[in-house]
């Protein structure tokens, strides 16, 4: 043993001094470029063990130079950051009192003779390509890579392109070929054609050949013979062959044939229809006349039949459909009835829909007292006991055949059990039902069963192609169904009585962070936006909030490129003598980020400045923390866990203690949503829902306030949390 340390020993003692040192790493050359101001930086994101020395070293700019394109690395150099490089390069675009042109008219601009090299500038949208792209400024593809370096033609979003600019680019052509290929195939599909020739047909989404066949006219045997199908099994985008029948502009052949003289007929009336919709309605129309319907998102058997008058009955067995499942953008063929024109039955209609909401008072028809009041009495009731507990159906797709399965949904599920659990210590009687929907190859399966028919509620995140089946199902069985997750659904509250969004949307966030700001009479509000127009909705939502509370605004717009100066312009327009709200109308980090490092610079001025934003920011990477507090940032947020309370402390340790890990966001989350409809349903009954605006709960990561949208409509969450990052280092939450 001592022979081999001694071996160990000498041979390092022999090492070459530069074979110990550590091996600096490897600095790879950005060429990833930005304009900011007119000048040219290379874009760095700096790696582990990277030093400001070795990137000087590396880019060959002196000290001086980074740091000034970068002040905060005087807080020295963290990995992870981005920061720009300096470059000689100066931006070859258009003086600053010679706007560029909109890209929306690309060859007004490139109408006038410019020099051979000057370029605009394109940022690239989601699923643009290069190629898509030349064609909407009438270049090549080539032409764009020469001029941006590319060695292929791979392109990221928000890329950065220089278009060429060419000298004369001439009028575009008139004669649109697309236009004249059409009209020829009208043409050669009106004349007489062999008997063998046919057009290709490429099958869309839920469409069968015999969809295909009404459409064209012809029979699902003949279509099945000319392609050499076995059974009518076809697939999406699929190429069919289509036969043409002959003479198929020979009416008088067809006399011969009563069907064929009825179906002249139909199209003729069809043509009056358009003409005189209601002289259509009126007509007699034949027992199995049908008018198509595309299923739009979130529309349901049930919302369809109404919107026609006609029952869910009819309408899946005139589609031959054997649940009430139905998929976005699948074809429905709707029957005509007969005699739409008789009142009685439109009146019969509109008394059951009337008949369909509960007798019970509307939260609007009580007072705040009567609810109260009426709450308290409910909460001294007996409503579950150990032979009839609370029954609860989870549905999550947790890929639990998977190799992978999902960390979120068993995080999720986890948070939820440690509710349950917790509700029975409580003295509560659940009873919970886990379903794992990506088990099922057909879901009617799970109604079939009647898994979910006794449920006093269902928690469930379903796909969008399949969530209005459970809902419709749900309401239907008024069975109150919560959506935990998916911040999306918000549309399913319009018409749907007992359904439940959990996550805050977008828009009552805004709404709620406008809400907190109070102007005096020696304070101002200004909202800063992003002149490029590329968050023009995000925008509009904030000014109609802002509107909405009754709140006097400026708005200073300004472009990214112009970051670095503007700043001497705000230090002389704004007044450092009065208290400034600053709202940032953007969620992109590079706008965002700018807004409020220019906000730090006014504060370091002796402005008195907060500001108010999307809570994004918290996660971006441009951002110190401490310059959130430094400029007294508001947020209004969907979750945030205060981890010095005494209840998050408790749920922490129980959680390490059940599962051996620490609890996710996911995890706080199935906690809060479950006990909180626990606590619910156990102090108010199965009627929960008449007074659930007036049990409002703060839960661990989640504020917890559902009002209903309408007399027929469910129910959306409307409380945030609103964080304010205070001057001295703290975040309050209210």
């Amino acid at each position: 043993m001592k022979k081999t340390l001694i071996t160990i020993l000498l041979t390092l003692l022999f090492i070459p001094v530069g074979a110990q040192n550590t091996v600096p790493p490897q600095i790879t050359i950005s060429t990833e470029k930005v304009n900011i101001g007119g000048n040219i930086y290379l874009v760095h994101k700096v790696e582990p063990g990277q030093t400001i020395y070795s990137l000087c070293r590396a880019y060959k700019v002196e000290y001086d130079e980074l740091l000034k394109a970068n002040p905060q690395l005087k807080e020295g150099l963290k990995a992870g950051k981005i920061i720009y490089i300096p470059t000689s390069v100066q931006a070859e675009i258009s003086k600053p009192d010679t706007p560029i042109r909109p890209a929306s008219e690309p060859q007004k601009s490139m109408k006038q003779e410019v020099p051979e090299k000057e370029y605009i500038e394109h940022k690239v949208k989601i699923f643009e390509t290069l190629s898509a792209i030349s064609r909407k400024y009438g270049v090549t593809v080539e032409e764009i890579m020469e001029l941006n370096g590319l060695e292929d033609t791979t392109i990221w979003f928000q890329q950065i392109l220089r278009i060429p600019v060419k000298k004369e680019l001439g009028e575009p052509k008139e004669t649109d070929i697309h236009e004249e290929e059409v009209e020829e195939t009208l043409k050669s599909m009106g004349e007489e054609m062999p008997e063998k020739d046919y057009i290709e047909h490429q099958v869309k989404i839920f469409e069968t050949l015999s969809s295909i066949s009404r459409r064209y006219g012809v029979t699902v045997q003949e279509i099945m013979e000319l392609n050499g199908l076995e059974d009518t099994t076809i697939w999406f985008k699929q190429i069919l062959r289509i036969p043409i029948k002959k003479a198929l502009d020979e009416p008088e052949e067809t006399d011969t044939h009563e069907e064929e003289v009825e179906e002249s007929k139909e199209v003729e009336t069809r043509e009056e229809d358009v003409e005189e919709p209601l002289k259509g309605v009126e007509q007699e129309a034949a027992e199995k006349d049908y008018i198509e319907h595309q299923v739009k998102l979130f529309e349901t058997l049930s919302s369809i039949s109404r919107k026609y008058g006609i029952s869910v009955e009819e309408l899946m067995e005139f589609n031959e459909l054997e649940n009430s499942f139905v998929g976005f953008k699948q074809i429905l063929r709707i029957p005509i009835k007969r005699e739409l024109e008789e009142p009685e039955e439109v009146d019969t209609y509109e008394e059951e829909v009337e008949e369909e909401i509960p007798e019970s008072s509307l939260v609007e028809k009580l007072s705040e007292t009567e609810a109260l009041a009426k709450i308290e009495l409910l909460k001294g009731l007996t409503h579950f006991t150990r032979r009839n507990p609370i029954k609860i159906a989870l549905i999550l797709p947790f890929d639990t055949h998977s190799a992978t399965p999902s960390t979120n949904y068993l995080d999720f599920y986890s948070g939820a059990l440690m509710a349950v659990e917790k509700a029975k210590e409580a003295g509560m009687h659940i009873s919970l039902n886990t379903i794992d929907i990506s088990t099922y190859s057909w879901i009617g399966e799970i109604f079939q069963t009647n898994m979910l028919k006794d449920c006093d509620l269902v928690v469930g995140h379903i796909d969008a192609n399949r969530i209005n089946t459970f809902t419709d199902y749900c309401n239907s069985n008024k069975i109150p169904f919560v959506s935990p997750l998916d911040v999306q659904t918000d549309s399913l509250a319009l018409h749907n009585r007992y359904f439940f969004q959990m996550p805050v949307t977008t828009a009552t966030q805004t709404t709620n962070l406008i809400g907190r700001i109070n102007l005096s009479n020696n304070s101002r509000l200004t909202l800063f936006s992003d002149a490029a127009g590329s968050e023009e909705p995000y925008r509009r939502n904030i000014l109609a909030a802002i509107d909405s509370a009754g709140l006097p605004r400026n708005e200073i717009r300004y472009h990214i490129v112009s970051g670095r100066t503007i700043i001497d312009s705000l230090l002389i327009i704004m007044n450092p003598d009065v208290e400034h709200h600053i709202v940032v109308a953007s969620e992109q980090e590079a706008f965002a980020s700018d807004v409020i490092r220019n906000m730090g610079v006014l504060k370091f001025n002796g402005y008195n400045i907060k500001v108010y934003c999307s809570n994004r920011v918290r996660n971006f990477e441009t951002i110190e923390g401490i310059l959130l507090h430094e400029v007294n940032t508001h947020i209004s947020t969907n979750y945030f866990v205060d981890y010095g309370d005494k209840a998050t402390k408790e749920f922490i340790l129980g959680y390490r203690a059940l599962f051996n890990t620490e609890p996710t966001p996911f995890a706080f989350h199935g906690y809060d949503t479950f006990l909180y409809f626990i606590r619910v349903i156990n102090d108010l009954g199965k009627g929960f829902p008449d007074l659930i605006y007036y049990y409002p709960l703060n839960m661990l990561q989640n504020d917890i306030r559902f009002r209903r949208t309408g007399p027929d409509g469910g129910f959306i969450n409307i409380e945030s949390r609103d964080l304010e990052y205070t001057p001295d280092k703290k975040i309050t939450v209210r």
